[in-house]
């Protein structure tokens, strides 16, 4: 018994051993298992850190680039090898009171800390050919390696990105940070409005048809639009509509031929539909109906249609106003303050409506880059920089490449940038405006390829430059005013108003051979007696008008020329008489009293007078019936090889407005639209009607971006609407701008991977 009792005392103590040791193992065990599942989580903790800290520099370097798009930190070779160290200027704040600090370093690697952390960046432009199928894009400017390692404690994360850098400005036909609405023209009208080459981008969706609606109620039907050479179609965060079959022509893209398509109808425009603000609707509310559904394309279009399911998000930048009021205030500059009187600044005549005081008139500096028939009124400053603090009026060709900015808006008063070489014939007026054969401005929604080479001649270190890269940027609106048929058709008006000046005098056979076709030569022999060629003056003023003052003291001059001449006149000498009596039709025109322009002279105020006279004889002689009555024969005489132009107005350059939409906006194919202009018959003093929609050609060849960013008060006017042919430059995404600090740029992520590192390496970064 006690021998039983003590082996099981035995028994319970080996028991216990055994399971004390069991026990030990579990509590190893587990005691392992949590350490090293606690040094897996402060390993995990510190890379999570450490991604952090690179991913915060690689987001760094994209604000940076944003703010100067012309960042870089270093040469890339061509198998992507980090090379040379690249000079340049930091724009980001150091913060280190909030813990982030920015080494100001101004080459080589972009360095800083973050919190306990630090992150070292490299920045370098992808070599890249430029493909020559993309005319709109540059493409060895496109594409942006960056490289960023982020380093907490001892552990190291690398973030390699490839990033697209767009050059909306220089990319896009037309951008709009808001809602992008190709619908323009009238109700009633059966032309088209051409749009041609470039992308089209809408941030918040895009709009396209033709106008079928007046004030969200159907009516008829009016202006087609049509798209020719496209790139593509983008929205970065809506659908795309389109609200009546649309004529489209895409460029060939790689892996894509050329696409020609009639694109179907895929949204009905609802009425009837539904508002979260309903007191909006008149001012660009787009119902819920729209905004809740994105339109499906065809496969086949989506090589160029691409919606907010693509991706492609672009949101609007700020162009940089400080940046180039610091510029224009320098030696180098040409600086406008908003107290200025000097005689760049007038009163310049605006529309009832117009004005935010109800004044008739705002404060603007007036820019006159002159033309080949006037001179310049403006020093174009050395380094082309223009900024005012007050509206401006721009107008005319500017002799190298200028931006202009204002604080306000821009008024665009005719024909901008657009020279003809003088040396030559067939720029002897202006840029030759020649279309192919069979074709004519209403017709062509471009110049012939002859013409259009000259465009790209001036990418080169050509000694004579039809267009230089303008950029035109108003913190409020651009605005075209078409009020003036002297400015806007002035290389047009000029020659013919030699031909009947010299058909009067001469006969019109001479008129024709010396005045109307091209040439440098020949002479106009006037009738044999003074009294004669004075009755003949008198016949072309009763023709076409001017004021009895001008009358005199004009056909004095040419008394004068005549007897100086012996009556005849070789082309220098007509075209110095003509010239004189040109500038008294526009003097007369525009009023300059008391530092006032825009407003109509008194005699100026009838369309009897002498330069709607002219304009109307033009279109007559043209084919085209009374501007009163919109009929427009088949076929127009606009052929190549005379100075017969048809009127049209033409800028060239870069536009960029900031204001958001406030006017009468309706969405939709609507007639009621946001129209940036001004003119056509909306005040008897300032612009009587001399062109209705099929009668006149405004050609923009460039881009317009319509940024949403700023309010600007309300303006509520009406007007005719232009036929409208908007192009864009190609040459523009290489005119020498593409590294300028000024550059609007946006930058889409397209490859992105993280990998480790090690502290070694981050310090040799």
């Amino acid at each position: 018994m006690n021998f039983s009792q003590s082996a099981r005392r035995g028994s319970a103590i080996i028991t216990a051993i055994g399971m004390g040791i069991v026990l030990f193992f579990i509590i190893a065990a587990v005691h392992t298992f949590s350490s090293y599942r606690m040094q897996t989580t402060i390993q995990e903790s510190r890379r999570v850190k450490a991604l952090a800290l690179a991913e915060a520099g690689l987001e760094l370097a994209i604000g940076e680039l944003f703010r100067n798009a012309s960042f870089l930190t270093h040469e890339l070779s061509k198998d992507l090898k980090w090379q040379g160290t690249k000079t340049r200027k930091s724009y980001l704040q150091d913060v280190s009171a909030h813990g982030l600090k920015i080494d100001q370093t101004n080459s080589g690697t972009y360095t800083g800390s973050l919190g306990d952390g630090k992150f070292r960046v490299r920045v370098g432009r992808i070599q890249y050919r430029d493909d020559d199928k993309t005319k709109t894009i540059d493409e060895s400017l496109s594409y942006i390696k960056i490289e960023s390692q982020g380093i907490y404690e001892s552990t190291v994360r690398k973030v390699e990105a490839v990033i697209n850098r767009r050059f909306p400005a220089r990319e896009f036909l037309m951008y709009d940070g808001g809602f992008l609405s190709l619908v323009f023209g009238k109700t009633n009208d059966n032309n088209r409005n051409i749009f041609s080459t470039g992308h089209l981008y809408g941030h918040e969706g895009v709009e396209i048809g033709r106008i079928m609606m007046s004030s969200h109620s159907p009516v008829g039907h009016g202006t087609i639009q049509e798209l020719q050479d496209m790139n593509a179609i983008i929205s970065g965060g809506g659908g795309i509509f389109i609200y009546s079959p649309l004529k489209a022509n895409f460029r060939e893209k790689r892996g894509a031929p050329e696409k020609n398509i009639v694109i179907p109808t895929n949204t009905v425009f609802p009425t009837n539909g539904t508002y979260d603000n309903p007191a909006e609707k008149p001012y660009g509310a787009y119902p819920n109906e729209l905004k809740k559904t994105t339109p499906t394309f065809g496969e086949d279009l989506k090589p160029w249609i691409k919606d907010k399911h693509a991706g492609i998000s672009l949101p609007p930048q700020a162009p940089k106003f400080n940046d180039y009021k610091a510029e224009a205030k320098t030696a180098k500059g040409l600086f406008i303050a908003a107290n200025d009187t000097s005689s760049l600044s007038v009163k310049y005549r605006m529309p009832s409506g117009w004005t935010k005081d109800g004044a008739n008139h705002v404060k603007a500096a007036y820019l006159d880059f002159g033309s080949n028939m006037r001179e310049s009124k403006v020093n174009v400053p050395e380094n082309g920089v223009i900024y005012c603090e007050k509206d401006i009026v721009i107008k005319g060709n500017p002799p190298k490449n200028v931006s202009i900015v204002s604080d306000g808006n821009i008024f665009v008063a005719g024909d901008f940038n657009q020279r003809g070489d003088r040396e030559t014939t067939d720029g002897y007026y202006g840029f030759p405006q020649d279309y192919d054969s069979g074709k004519s401005a209403l017709t062509a929604p471009d110049y012939s390829d002859t013409v259009r080479q000259l465009f790209r001649d001036d990418v080169d270190d050509a000694a004579f430059k039809n267009h230089v890269a303008a950029t035109v940027i108003a913190r409020e609106r651009i605005v075209y005013d078409y009020r003036s048929p002297v400015d806007c058709f002035e290389n047009e008006l000029f020659p013919y108003m030699k031909y009947k000046l010299a058909e009067k005098i001469a006969d019109e056979g001479v008129a024709k051979a010396n005045c109307l076709d091209r040439n440098h030569g020949g002479t106009i022999e006037a009738k044999s007696t003074v009294e004669d060629f004075e009755a003949d003056l008198d016949s072309f003023f009763t023709e076409f008008p001017i004021n009895d003052t001008a009358h005199s003291e004009l056909k004095n001059k040419l008394k004068t020329a005549y007897e100086e001449n012996e009556g005849k006149f070789n082309f220098k000498k007509f075209d110095e008489a003509s010239l004189e009596v040109w500038k008294a039709y526009a003097g007369n025109y525009e009023s300059s009293t008391a530092g006032e322009r825009g407003a109509l002279s008194a005699d100026a105020r009838s369309l009897d007078y002498g330069v709607y006279k002219l304009l109307k004889d033009l279109r007559k002689k043209m084919g085209i019936i009374d501007p009163n009555n919109e009929v427009t024969p088949n076929v127009v005489t606009d052929t190549p090889g005379d100075y017969l132009y048809y009127p049209e107005m033409t800028c060239n350059g870069m536009f960029i407005s900031c204001g958001k939409r406030n006017t009468i906006f309706y969405a939709g194919p609507d007639v009621n639209k946001l129209y940036n202009k001004i003119g056509l018959g909306s005040d008897n003093n300032i612009g009587l009607l001399h062109s209705l929609s099929t009668h006149f050609i405004h050609r923009v060849l460039g881009s317009e971006m319509n940024l949403r960013l700023y309010d600007v008060h309300r303006v509520n006017v009406s007007y005719k609407p232009p036929t409208r042919r908007k192009l864009y430059d190609e040459t523009l995404p290489k005119m020498g701008l593409a590294d300028s600090k000024f550059e609007l740029a946006g930058f889409v992520v397209i490859s992105w991977k993280d990998t480790m590192g090690d502290p070694e390496e981050f310090k040799s970064f």
